[in-house]
């Protein structure tokens, strides 16, 4: 009986009942930071255009209808570049080695809608669109040269040394953006976003006017990100702001919370409760925070009582269980030693009266089939009249059997060996 209360202590001081809270609060503010791909798209009718690399960083507001969805809005800087380079036009004019970059800021007013799976560690995918409102545009050239041969008796070449021109034309950006990645939970409240994202502009930023490319020799020329055209034609129809990359997302969490109450189940030795559950049972409880608290506390309490029952009626098994041995070589009656375990087995069948049990007996191998097998069943007789004989009900006996030598618990290599292999076994049905 000592070793019954000595699992038991084992199962409670190796248990360890896991109430995971995964609380999704209903608001989160958030700051943000993504780079990559960031470029000013468009076509030109001559040149060359080249996409640029920028990036965005800005703060965020969400509210959760649920712990699954929430819609989200904010405000974001963001910078596009692009870059145009020139080389020959036309008869009267030779442009060389004109290179242009271009940057545009704008400050992004999104609206957002989100789905996010479950658990600590969950994906999402977010999907909606963009305003955008230019801040700051400015076209920047290197060190270039115009060579002119029209009306003139020879060609006559300038230099300009390049600069930095505001660009104060461009217009309101409507964008389709879509992000996605995982979201993983660092704090009770707090969470890490890391995933990609996409923008995609599709209304024209250009405002065009009256300027040509090329005013004149004397004064170099203007940038074709604000010129309707060059010698009446078209730079470009259309420039709209594109971009693509990484974005990581930190997120406060405040507020209300929805709770995905999580219980794992208590982590108690194999032997005395057998396997474990690899996947914890839940329960979700939405909307109050202190009714989740008190759900979360009896879910608790009841995986514990559970666990604690279980590993009693194993440790109660494994007794029962245990072999009752050394009987001498062809004996068959009980000595005073074997009572007494068999006393035990019997007390703990009175205490559970729904367990039913076999009795096998077991010989060393000393001995032919036939005498092994009589003095087997002997043995699984006389331990079961015994047991009847103290109390135990025959009907919850459901039979004996002789096992004679084929399955010793020790090989049959000595004495010591075989008195342990000699036993009667009572097994739970």
């Amino acid at each position: 009986m000592k070793k019954i209360y000595i699992l038991l202590i084992a199962a409670i001081i190796t248990s360890s009942a896991f109430a995971q809270d995964l609380r999704q609060r209903r608001n989160e503010l958030s700051i943000s930071a993504a780079g990559g791909l960031s470029s000013l798209q468009y076509d030109l009718s001559v040149g060359e255009h080249k996409i640029g690399f920028g990036g965005q960083a800005g703060v965020g507001y969400s509210f959760f209808f649920s712990p699954y969805w929430s819609l989200g809005t904010g405000a974001e800087i963001a910078l596009y570049q692009a870059k145009s380079t020139f080389s020959g036009f036309w008869d009267s004019y030779e442009l060389n080695g004109y290179k242009e970059t271009q940057q545009a800021w704008y400050v992004n007013i999104p609206l957002m809608a989100q789905y996010q799976t479950g658990g600590r560690q969950k994906f999402f995918v977010a999907f909606g669109g963009k305003v955008g409102f230019p801040v700051k545009a400015t076209a920047e050239t290197k060190d270039y040269s115009i060579t002119m041969s029209e009306y003139l008796p020879t060609d006559r070449t300038y230099s300009y040394t390049g600069g930095k021109t505001d660009l104060d034309k461009l217009d309101l950006n409507l964008m389709a953006s879509a992000e996605l990645g995982t979201k993983w939970k660092i704090s009770g409240k707090n969470a890490l976003y890391t995933g990609v994202y996409a923008d995609y502009g599709f209304n024209n930023i250009q405002k065009t006017n009256d300027k040509i490319f090329i005013t004149n020799a004397s004064s170099g020329v203007n940038s074709p990100m604000v010129e309707s055209q060059f010698y009446g034609k078209p730079f470009t129809d259309k420039i709209t702001p594109l971009a693509a990359g990484v974005k990581i997302r930190f997120a406060f969490g405040c507020g209300k919370s929805f709770r995905r109450i999580s219980v794992r189940m208590p982590v108690v030795e194999e032997v005395i409760i057998g396997e474990v559950s690899a996947e914890p049972p839940f329960v979700d409880t939405y909307g109050d925070e202190d009714a989740a608290e008190r759900e979360l506390i009896r879910l608790v309490a009841e995986e514990k009582a559970k666990q604690a029952e279980a590993a009693r009626r194993q440790a109660i098994i494994d007794e029962i269980q245990r072999p009752v041995e050394r009987y001498g070589l062809s004996v068959s009656t009980l000595n005073a030693m074997q009572k007494e375990k068999l006393d035990d087995k019997i007390e703990l069948l009175k205490e559970n009266p729904d367990i039913e049990v076999f009795i096998h007996g077991h010989t060393c191998e000393i001995g032919g089939d036939a005498a092994n097998e009589r003095v087997g069943k002997q043995r699984a007789e006389r331990a079961k009249a015994y047991m009847i004989s103290k109390g135990v009900p025959e009907r919850r006996i459901l039979g004996t059997a002789s096992r004679r030598d084929t399955e010793p618990l020790v090989p049959n290599t000595s004495e010591e060996n075989r008195r342990i292999n000699r036993r009667v076994e009572v097994l739970v049905r």
